[in-house]
């Protein structure tokens, strides 16, 4: 459960970053250590991007509402 909430708080910036680094490593051949590495990242990124769809789409449910 702490690393869901470390996710959601995941800033813009490191987001973007992780998904520099990932993009990165995608485009090169990579060890064991790396491709568990981008295992993790891919995890990040997509509950970061899920996390950001559910609030815009929170948001734009209040913003109906109101």
């Amino acid at each position: 459960m702490d690393e869901i909430r470390q996710i959601s708080e995941l800033g813009e910036i490191e987001y973007h970053l992780t998904v520099v680094e990932f993009d990165f490593l995608w485009n090169r051949r990579t060890t064991l250590q790396e491709q568990s590495r981008m295992d993790n990242m891919i995890k990040i990124i997509d509950a970061f991007e899920e996390n950001r769809w559910q609030n815009q789409k929170a948001s734009r449910t209040n913003s109906a509402c109101i």
